[in-house]
Formats: C-alpha cells, structure tokens, sequence
C-alpha cells in the first residue's frame, strides 16, 4: 500500500510533468482519469500525442495502482470536475 505522502508526491509530479508540456490541467485529469481506468479513446491518443507519451511513461514508472490514486487524490481537489 502507497503511502498518502507518495500519493501527494505523485499527483504533484504528473502536474509537473503536465506543466512542462503545456497539458491544461482540467484536460489532464479527466482524460489521465479515464486513461487509468481503462475508458480512454482511441483518438485521445492520436489528437493529444504529448498526453498519451506522459501517461505511458507514468504507468510505466509508477504503475497502475498509484496513479489510480494519485488521479482520485486530483478529482478531490476540484470537485468541479464532472466525470
């Protein structure tokens, strides 16, 4: 089990990472959110090239399970956020 401290640390570093490629981060949540959870499409991947690349490396560094939460940790933070 991931602490929340590496929880927090994490949600912090994909909105670095989002930042660093001009990724908005409405956008970034809801579509990071979706791709975690298996619910992303296909043409996300193909219209927003720098996402995908991010969130690939992401899932690849950190795995499933904690960006699934470091995503909830996001969504709680702005409960204007419609899923």
């Amino acid at each position: 089990m991931q602490s929340p401290f590496a929880t927090l640390r994490l949600a912090n570093e994909i909105l670095n990472r989002a930042e660093q490629r001009s990724i908005e981060e409405v956008f970034l949540v809801v579509e990071g959110d979706r791709w975690v959870n298996g619910q992303s499409d296909d043409d996300v991947s193909e219209k927003f090239p720098a996402f995908s690349e991010m969130m690939t490396d992401l899932e690849y560094e950190y795995g499933r399970e904690a960006l699934l939460r470091a995503f909830e940790l996001l969504i709680e933070q702005d409960h204007s956020l419609t899923l």
